[in-house]
């Protein structure tokens, strides 16, 4: 938890006040909150192997990653953030916080196909731009 929540400052010190634009507004989204906390998510495992629960939110998703990913684009855009963050899922089988997953995976599509792995992970901190990093990460076409 220490580690998720240091990459969160990191995260703040690379975007200034632009870090607080997705918690009201129009650049509130399931996806802009997925991938910020799905960076401090994956940098946080790769550092400490992760913690219980998100490690059970990350296996459930990967276990059922393409239907899932469907069901999520479908609504990422928008600003409910549904069974996918923060609450209890509808899907009693479904672990809380998968958003958190989703986003971890998109950010480790991006950083492990980045060959300046420096570059990638300050790209990463300063992300402001949700979509675009989604289709800079090349996790569509994850195949």
């Amino acid at each position: 938890t220490l580690v998720h929540e240091m990459v969160h400052l990191h995260q703040l010190a690379a975007t200034g006040e632009a870090y607080f634009a997705i918690f009201s507004g129009p650049e509130r989204t399931l996806l802009a909150l997925s991938i910020r906390e799905g960076a401090a998510t994956y940098f946080s495992e790769l550092i400490t192997g992760g913690s219980e629960h998100k490690n059970a939110a990350r296996d459930w998703y990967l276990a059922h990653e393409d239907e899932v990913w469907s069901a999520f684009e479908a609504v990422m855009l928008g600003t409910d953030m549904g069974d996918w963050l923060w609450e209890e899922p509808a899907n009693p089988d479904q672990p809380p916080d998968v958003g958190y997953a989703i986003g971890a995976r998109i950010v480790e599509s991006f950083y492990r196909s980045s060959e300046d792995k420096e570059a990638a992970a300050a790209e990463v901190m300063g992300i402001t731009d949700y979509e675009g990093f989604l289709e800079r990460s090349g996790y569509r076409e994850r195949g």
